[in-house]
C-alpha cells in the first residue's frame, strides 16, 4: 500500500561541508609561551656567563690620601650552563587515507593542528616542572601557605603578595611578574580583601585583561598571567579526565626583564634553540616527510621542539602554596 515518504526516504544524511569540531585551547591559556623571558640560541648547549652579585653589592671605597694606596674592587665570573632537549611526536597519513576522506576533512591541516596543541601542552607541563613549584625559589620566605587562607573573610592576599615583592626586592631587583593558578586567581578576585580597596573594570570585549591590568597596577607591576591550559591526564583508552596544567592553588611571584641581553638579571629564562633546522623563535618545527618504506605509502607529519627553562637566581622568585582552605 503506497504511504507518504518519510524523512529518510527523500534525504541522505551526510557531513556537513561547511562545519567540523575541531578541539583546541587560546594561546593567552598557556604561560609557557612568554611569562619567562625567551631567548633564541644558535646551538643546542652553551654556557652563560654571571657577575657575581655578593662582590657587586659589596661597598669597598676606602679613604686615599693624595698619594696613597687606592684599593682594588673584586669583581668575580661565574658560569652556567644550558641544553635544549629535543621532544618530537608524529602523525602519518596514509595515502588511502587521503585519498578517502571527504572535502571537509582535511587530513594535512587537522593533524598539523593536533601536533601545535600538543607542542604547547608538552611546553606548559615542562615550564610548571621548571618554575611552578615548592623548592625551586629561595628568596625569604618562599614555599609557604598563607598565614590565612584567601577565601576566609580575614584573608590578606594583598599583603601576602606585597610580602613575597618585598623580599624579591631585597635583592636589588623589582618584582614585575605573577603567575597565578587558576584556582588562586578566582579566589584572589573574590577575596574580600581585595574587593574591599579595588574599584573599576569597565565593560570591554576582554574584560579578563582588564582585570589584569588593574592587578598589575594594584602591585606595580608590569605582568600578571594566569594558568588557563588544560590536558587529559588519562591514559589512551579510558575515560577522559580533564586537570589544569600546574598548581591551580600556588601563586607564583619573580623578576624577568621583556627580553635577555648582556648585563641583565632574571629569575629565569627560556632558551630556544631556533638554530636546529630552521626551528621558530620558540624552538618549535614542523617537518613532513615520506616513510621510509615504500610498501606503507605513507606520509609523515612530524613536530619537534627544542627549549630549555632555566631557573639563572632562585632568590629572585618568591612562591606562595595553598592559598585556599
Amino acid at each position: 500500500m503506497p504511504s507518504n515518504p518519510q524523512a529518510g526516504d527523500v534525504h541522505v544524511s551526510r557531513p556537513l561541508t561547511n562545519f567540523s569540531e575541531f578541539w583546541s585551547q587560546s594561546q593567552e591559556s598557556f604561560v609557557g609561551l612568554r611569562a619567562m623571558p625567551n631567548l633564541p640560541v644558535d646551538k643546542q648547549f652553551d654556557q652563560f656567563t654571571e657577575w657575581l652579585r655578593a662582590d657587586l653589592y659589596r661597598d669597598e671605597f676606602q679613604l686615599s690620601a693624595d698619594d696613597g694606596d687606592v684599593p682594588e674592587m673584586q669583581a668575580r665570573l661565574s658560569t652556567d650552563n644550558y641544553s635544549c632537549d629535543v621532544w618530537k611526536l608524529r602523525a602519518g597519513i596514509t595515502d588511502q587515507q587521503r585519498a578517502n576522506a571527504d572535502s571537509q576533512i582535511n587530513l594535512e591541516r587537522g593533524k598539523t593542528s593536533a601536533l601545535m596543541l600538543k607542542s604547547k601542552i608538552r611546553r606548559e607541563n615542562l615550564w610548571v616542572a621548571a618554575f611552578f613549584a615548592t623548592g625551586i625559589w629561595t628568596a625569604t620566605g618562599s614555599d609557604a601557605a598563607p598565614a590565612v587562607k584567601w577565601d576566609l573573610a580575614t584573608g590578606t592576599p594583598i599583603d601576602d603578595i606585597r610580602t613575597g615583592l618585598r623580599a624579591i626586592e631585597l635583592t636589588g631587583q623589582k618584582a614585575n611578574r605573577i603567575v597565578f593558578g587558576r584556582q588562586a586567581w578566582d579566589t584572589f578576585l573574590s577575596s574580600d580583601d581585595l574587593l574591599s580597596r579595588v574599584e573599576g573594570g569597565a565593560t570591554t570585549e576582554r574584560p579578563a585583561l582588564v582585570q589584569r591590568r588593574l592587578i598589575a597596577q594594584l602591585f606595580e607591576i608590569d605582568e600578571v598571567h594566569v594558568l588557563n591550559g588544560v590536558e587529559n591526564t588519562a591514559i589512551k583508552g579510558a575515560t577522559e579526565v580533564l586537570a589544569r596544567i600546574g598548581g591551580a592553588d600556588n601563586v607564583l611571584l619573580y623578576s624577568a626583564p621583556q627580553q635577555l641581553g648582556l648585563d641583565i638579571a632574571t629569575a629565569g629564562a627560556t632558551f630556544s634553540w631556533t638554530g636546529y633546522l630552521g626551528a621558530t623563535a620558540d624552538g618549535v618545527r614542523i617537518k613532513r616527510y615520506r616513510d621510509g618504506d615504500p610498501a606503507r605509502e605513507k606520509d609523515w607529519i612530524e613536530a619537534q621542539m627544542a627549549v630549555a627553562f632555566k631557573v639563572t637566581a632562585a632568590d629572585l622568585g618568591f612562591f606562595i602554596t595553598d592559598v585556599t582552605t
